[in-house]
C-alpha cells in the first residue's frame, strides 16, 4: 500500500517513516456504534489518551516559558518534573528533584489549554515539598524507573532506539481516579524525536503501580515498531496534517492510548485490526471507532 498525504513535503515525510495507507473502505466508513463488549474500555482509552496529551501540552508549555533560563531548562531535563491536574482544566507543572519519598520543587507554573496562566509562575523558598498528589506522582515515577532499571530493559530500550530512531523520553504519570487516593497509577515513558514537530508512534512503555505508587503491577510495551508522525506542535496548520497509517494492533482488543494520543490535534488516522477481538477500528481526533468485524 502505498502512503496519502497532501503535500510533496508531506509525502517525504511519509516514506522516510515508513507509512503505509489506510484502508479506503474504512476512511469512508459511517459511523457505526462500538459493540458493548469494548464500550467501557475504549471510553477509557480515549480518556487516557487526552490526559497524556494534556499533560505533555503543560511540560511543553513550561519548558518554552523556562527555556530562556538555562539553568532552569536543565533542572527540568536532568532532574524532573511533576504535573498535577488542578481541575477546571488546569495543570501545574513543578521541577523537582531529590529520593522517591524527599522530593523538593523549586518552580512552579499553572497551565491551562497549553497556555501559561499569567501569574502563575512562581519560584519557591529552597526546600519547599510538593502536594500530596505531587509527591504520590514523584514517588510512582522513581519507582517505575528502579523497575525498568532493574530489568534492564530500560538501558536495551534506549540502545535500540538511539540506534533506529534518534531521540529521548519524556515521563508521565497518570493517576487514576479523582478522589485523594489514586486507584491506580500508569507511569509512560514516551520517545520524543530531536527533530521538533514530530512524535514516535511506537516504542514506548506503560508501567502500572499500585495506588500507593510501591509495587509494580505490570510492565507493558507498545509495538517496537519506530515510527514518526508530524504532531500538533509542528507549526504545521493541523488541518495539513493527515497522515493514514495501517496496522495490526496483535495482542488488544482495541487501539490503544498511545495510538489515540498519535490523532490528537491533527487529522492524522490510524487504520487499526485487532485479532484478538476480530475487528478493524478506526482512529482520528482522539476517537475510536468501530468499522467491522474482519473474522
Amino acid at each position: 500500500m502505498s502512503s496519502a498525504v497532501n503535500s510533496p513535503a508531506l509525502r517525504r515525510t511519509a516514506k522516510v517513516a515508513g507509512l503505509t495507507a489506510m484502508l479506503a473502505l474504512a476512511s469512508q466508513a459511517a459511523a457505526v456504534p462500538i459493540p458493548e463488549a469494548y464500550r467501557d474500555s475504549v471510553q477509557q482509552t480515549q480518556a487516557l489518551a487526552r490526559a497524556l496529551y494534556d499533560k505533555q501540552r503543560a511540560a511543553s508549555a513550561a519548558e518554552t516559558l523556562w527555556g530562556s533560563d538555562a539553568r532552569e531548562k536543565s533542572d527540568l531535563r536532568e532532574r524532573g518534573q511533576i504535573v498535577e491536574v488542578l481541575g477546571d482544566g488546569r495543570l501545574r507543572v513543578s521541577i523537582a528533584q531529590g529520593g522517591a519519598n524527599d522530593p523538593v520543587v523549586s518552580r512552579q507554573v499553572a497551565v491551562k489549554d497549553g497556555a501559561i496562566l499569567p501569574g502563575s509562575d512562581t519560584r519557591l523558598p529552597q526546600g519547599a515539598a510538593p502536594s500530596p498528589r505531587g509527591a504520590l506522582l514523584w514517588a510512582a515515577r522513581a519507582t517505575a524507573l528502579g523497575a525498568l532499571r532493574r530489568q534492564a530493559r530500560l538501558a536495551g530500550m534506549m540502545r535500540h532506539f538511539t540506534d533506529r530512531c534518534p531521540g529521548s523520553f519524556r515521563t508521565v504519570t497518570l493517576a487514576i481516579g479523582d478522589g485523594a487516593a489514586a486507584e491506580a497509577i500508569y507511569v509512560y515513558f514516551l520517545w520524543e524525536p530531536r527533530e521538533p514537530g514530530f512524535m514516535v508512534l511506537g516504542g514506548h512503555f506503560r508501567v502500572e503501580l499500585t495506588p500507593g505508587g510501591e509495587d509494580i503491577v505490570a510492565i507493558r510495551e507498545s509495538e517496537l515498531q519506530c515510527q514518526h508522525l508530524l504532531s500538533a506542535g509542528s507549526g504545521i496548520d493541523p488541518d495539513d496534517i493527515a497522515f493514514r497509517l495501517a496496522i495490526t494492533h496483535a495482542d488488544a482488543d482495541h487501539p490503544n492510548e498511545i495510538q489515540v494520543l498519535s490523532t490528537i490535534g491533527t487529522r492524522n488516522s490510524l487504520s487499526v485490526s485487532t485479532p484478538e477481538s476480530g475487528i478493524l477500528w478506526r482512529v482520528a481526533r482522539g476517537r475510536i471507532r468501530f468499522i467491522e468485524y474482519i473474522s
